[in-house]
């Protein structure tokens, strides 16, 4: 009889518990499930993938969400929609963004001039 994968993943999550990882890890493993969390460890740890010795280099979450926040604003802007309205559209998702940026954005973009209202 063979054992489920949860019953399978849930041995191999107890053999990473009993190593004692940071936090961190741990929380990773368990978000991740312990198949991809191994092969983010060994991606981790080879040594042409760290930055100094046995450290990585992780960027701030913060580059993602810009990111995305502009790709927002890019779509609103296709939309027609005015300065005024995407800030009101940001903001109630919790991202603020001036009139002044939006402009800056679709000129970088080239997405024509944004109105104000």
């Amino acid at each position: 009889m063979s054992e489920s994968t949860a019953e399978i993943d849930s041995l191999k999550m107890a053999e990473l518990d009993k190593l004692n990882l940071p936090k961190f890890w741990r929380e990773i493993a368990h978000i991740a499930g312990p198949e991809m969390f191994i092969k983010i460890w060994r991606a981790a740890s080879c040594p042409e993938n760290q930055w100094k010795q046995d450290k990585i280099y992780v960027p701030s979450i913060k580059k993602y969400q810009e990111y995305q926040c502009v790709q927002i604003i890019k779509c609103f802007i296709e939309r027609k929609m005015s300065c005024t309205e995407i800030t009101k559209e940001l903001e109630k998702h919790g991202m603020s963004r001036s009139p002044d940026t939006i402009r800056r954005i679709a000129k970088k973009y080239e997405l024509g001039e944004v109105p104000l209202r």
